[in-house]
């Protein structure tokens, strides 16, 4: 899902020739094989778990999602957090695990949870990958413990170049966070990540900041979209023709001459419909050119002369914990879909790890029979699904003669079945 959610996740996979053209279209647009789609999402285990390990932060940011004005529960202990790693290592179908906070590095215990899962991930063959997402401005108060640590990626939430990262952010915010990029880049390499947030204020200024960040050692940039919630600021949500202009800054972008090579990976997927449906209409959409990669998401890549790679991870159907899932710091197992509005987190949580003694598969496992779950594929159905066709129809990608047949909502018997 969005980089808000669950980060890079250590970029794209390799490329893989499972998904073809037509596979792809007859997954989107083929009642016989929509229909059993419910039945196919349930997994043992989610193929991506993010872990949120606190919620404070130094920052301020006018964007952050991350406002919890009371925890539902008491934070997990350090001691808590051992058995979900523990039982997490041995969850051979999670492909990565991705941990963040409102800042991890803001105190001891994230820095001691990452130590945690690294020492149990890597005493097993099969364990999933391990990275984290940070604002990056207190890496030095732990680079001692930071750097020996086996991690798979490393994330760094930027929004721009200084005077949009400081305007979202808070004066001296990005210095602040560029001093601890030498050590960070030289330990983790091209597995350092920059990951910003698409909004109002930093889009008429992207060209700059993709320059800037390029220049800082960055050479791959992911880029999500910013959703605004009831309690974040309104001033920078994106409108209809912001979309638009992006995606014609990108179009720029691919033939302007670049310093080095520079890699741009989009998220597109139902947290942001209106990004979604926009890239659709772009122009930029060529079903030719997606695959199914080895971390079985569906990308498209294009490259151009000038060094510049366009990515886009797409997803047009809701994860259901299947693609994606989150733990809370107190405990709170959510869908991907559920993430976004921390206000919601006690109406719309699957279950708490402490009702199964940190074992998270557990958990899972009991999430699936959910009807939260059944409540957003239904939602999918009935709006937002009819959208994406739409959307499709338009980007003449498909035409009018192809079948009409949608996903149907299914009982939680049929939804579930394992």
């Amino acid at each position: 899902m969005g980089f808000a959610v669950t980060g890079l996740r250590g970029g794209v996979g390799r490329r893989t020739n499972i998904v073809r053209p037509n596979d792809f279209w007859h997954s989107l647009i083929d009642g016989e094989q929509m229909d059993p789609l419910g039945r196919r999402l349930p997994t043992n285990s989610p193929r991506t778990l993010t872990l949120v390990v606190n919620n404070r932060c130094n920052l301020a940011c006018r964007h952050c999602y991350l406002q919890v004005d009371k925890l539902a529960d008491t934070e997990l202990s350090l001691e808590e957090w051992g058995l979900v790693a523990h039982r997490m290592a041995s969850a051979v179908e999670t492909d990565a695990v991705s941990v963040t906070g409102k800042e991890v590095f803001l105190g001891e215990k994230g820095i001691s949870i990452l130590e945690t899962l690294s020492s149990a991930f890597h005493a097993v063959a099969s364990a999933p990958r391990l990275g984290l997402i940070s604002n990056g401005t207190l890496a030095h108060r732990w680079l001692d413990r930071i750097l020996p640590l086996q991690l798979d990626y490393f994330d760094i939430s930027i929004d721009g170049d200084q005077p949009e990262h400081d305007a979202n952010r808070g004066r001296g915010a990005f210095a602040a966070m560029a001093r601890n990029l030498p050590p960070l880049k030289e330990r983790f390499g091209d597995r350092l990540f920059a990951n910003l947030t698409l909004q109002k204020r930093n889009l008429p200024a992207l060209d700059r900041a993709f320059r800037k960040l390029s220049a800082l050692g960055f050479s791959t940039i992911g880029i999500g979209f910013y959703q605004p919630q009831p309690y974040t600021d309104p001033a920078l949500a994106l409108a209809a023709e912001d979309f638009e202009r992006f995606f014609s800054t990108l179009r720029a972008l691919a033939t302007a001459p670049l310093d080095r090579p520079l890699t741009l990976l989009m998220e597109l997927d139902l947290t942001n419909l209106q990004a979604q449906q926009a890239f659709l209409r772009s122009g930029w959409f060529d079903p030719a050119a997606v695959f199914e990669d080895s971390r079985r998401d569906l990308i498209q890549e294009l490259r151009f002369p000038n060094g510049l790679t366009c990515q886009f991870r797409l997803d047009f159907w809701p994860s259901l914990i299947s693609r994606s899932a989150r733990l809370t710091p107190e405990g709170l197992y959510l869908t991907a879909e559920d993430t976004l509005n921390t206000r919601l987190y006690p109406l719309a949580t699957l279950g708490s790890i402490r009702e199964f003694g940190g074992d998270i598969l557990a958990l899972h496992q009991a999430a699936c029979q959910h009807p939260r779950l059944q409540a957003v594929w239904t939602n999918y159905v009935k709006r937002e699904w009819p959208l994406l066709r739409v959307a499709l129809l338009e980007s003449g990608a498909i035409d009018e003669t192809a079948p009409t047949a949608s996903p149907q909502p299914e009982t939680s018997q049929t939804l579930f079945t394992k």
